[in-house]
């Protein structure tokens, strides 16, 4: 048995965690992948102000009906609903672009033997290049490049990280670090230019349902779990020997955090509130959510384990009964939360009045349907898009834009549940895995696949992905 006292351990600099090599070794299977160009323009580059016509006079004596008639084609024509702009159109129109294509898959196999194929459960691309990690049943992570240039169907690397089946993965911000969520109730931090575990944290008591890096510090992480408790980690804290391998305990913790109040009074043992998703706020703390409703918590993680949430969002008001969340995600300017739960809706908070519960009733789309919690959202890295995995073996996207137009679905991918979804770290190329032990990618397409593939034949469209 480890020692559970909130004894906060000693910290020493992050010498061999954070302080990485400029370059990629030339010896690294990732020494051929490029990251993203960022070019900063000089003032004199920066395109000039658009100057407007001046109104033509002879609008004014254009009579009302005309003038109506005139400004509703015009709104029309800029995707204006019910007298107000609809800015969701545009990348509502973007979204039905996508398709995927027979060669754009990737068949999940075991590493010991290609015939055996295993179930993927977590897909996470990098942050500055076009690497794709995915991690199945069996507790291995192998890295794909989405570059099209590249074949997508070669793993980049191939590791084999737990003896047991790895739920979740996050990068940190330098993609220097890969953190793994495993069912064998540890998570571990892999350097993978090294292909060394540089961290085990070992602390919960069941299942390890997600993972996350800190955005602000790549030195701290939080952990949630079927067990019910939060754990955050400091990777510069030094480490335990359990066994004869180095494991941390964690900093600081929440207990019980989504305990029904009958779960606390009574004196029998229940079975925990398992806590599915969390997510970083702009100001540090973090929210959680959990698979008894969906009610979200705000947890200040400056208090050395804090009992009581800050804030407790009301469930939504469309709901007639609690529905648990099965995933979140931060807009990238951290005005908005979405949270995907179990009744087929995506939920939209603002960050800055959480108290206040969902801004809406809701997105929904006719082929998204929630019935694990396998399935999870991921919002792409320009805020503009949510992607939803479903139930009906589709992949939902929702434009950001607007007041939530219908979704798009992607649909003829997969055969089976779409459980996770991720975008690409350089562009919106979007990743899928499912049940049917493949991975896709969806891409934008720029002369009208997507819409042939939608009028073609059903024959003539197999192993294609389309969007409608």
């Amino acid at each position: 048995m480890m020692d559970s006292s909130p004894v906060r351990p000693v910290k020493h600099p992050l010498d061999d965690i954070t302080n990485r090599l400029p370059i990629t070794p030339d010896h690294s299977p990732l020494a051929h992948v490029n990251g993203v160009k960022r070019q900063r323009l000089s003032p004199g580059d920066r395109p000039a102000k658009p100057v407007f016509a001046p109104v033509d006079a002879a609008c004014n004596v254009v009579g009302r009906r005309r003038k109506a008639r005139v400004g509703l084609e015009f709104g029309r024509s800029l995707g204006v609903n019910e007298g107000r702009f609809d800015l969701s159109a545009p990348l509502r129109t973007a979204a039905l672009n996508y398709y995927s294509t027979p060669d754009w898959t990737h068949h999940i196999h075991a590493q010991e033997n290609e015939n055996d194929h295993s179930i993927p459960f977590a897909v996470s691309s990098c942050n500055t290049n076009s690497l794709v990690a995915i991690a199945d049943e069996t507790g291995s992570v192998r890295l794909l490049d989405t570059d099209p240039s590249r074949n997508f169907r070669e793993p980049v690397l191939h590791l084999q990280l737990h003896n047991n089946a790895i739920f979740d993965l996050s990068w940190s911000a330098d993609d220097a670090l890969l953190a793994t969520a495993s069912g064998d109730q540890t998570s571990a931090v892999f350097d993978v230019q090294r292909q060394v575990c540089v961290a085990g944290l070992m602390g919960h008591t069941a299942t390890v349902k997600q993972i996350l890096f800190n955005p602000t510090n790549p030195a701290l992480l939080s952990t949630c779990s079927r067990d019910g408790n939060i754990h955050l980690w400091d990777l510069r804290c030094t480490a335990a020997s359990n066994g004869g391998t180095a494991f941390q305990k964690p900093v600081n913790s929440v207990l019980t955090a989504h305990a029904t109040p009958q779960q606390r009074a009574s004196k029998k043992k229940l079975p925990p509130t398992s806590i599915t998703s969390l997510a970083y706020l702009p100001n540090g703390n973090v929210v959680s959510a959990s698979e008894s409703n969906s009610c979200l918590k705000v947890w200040d993680v400056r208090r050395l384990h804090p009992r009581t949430p800050i804030i407790t969002t009301p469930a939504p008001a469309s709901q007639s009964r609690p529905y648990g969340i099965t995933s979140m995600n931060m807009a990238p300017n951290g005005q908005m939360l979405y949270a995907l739960s179990r009744d087929g809706a995506l939920y939209r908070y603002d960050t800055s009045f959480m108290v206040r519960g969902p801004i809406d009733a809701g997105w929904r789309c006719d082929g998204l349907a929630v019935r694990s919690y396998f399935v999870k959202s991921q919002i792409s890295r320009d805020g503009n898009y949510v992607a939803c995995g479903s139930s009906d073996n589709n992949v939902v996207l929702f434009p950001t834009a607007g007041n939530g137009s219908a979704g798009v679905t992607l649909k003829g991918g997969h055969l089976k549940e779409v459980t996770s979804v991720a975008f690409s770290g350089v562009d919106n190329t979007l990743m899928s895995v499912s049940d049917d032990m493949v991975c896709r990618l969806w891409r934008e397409g720029l002369q009208g696949e997507a819409g042939g593939l939608r009028n073609a034949e059903e024959g003539a469209r197999w192993g294609w992905g389309w969007s409608t």
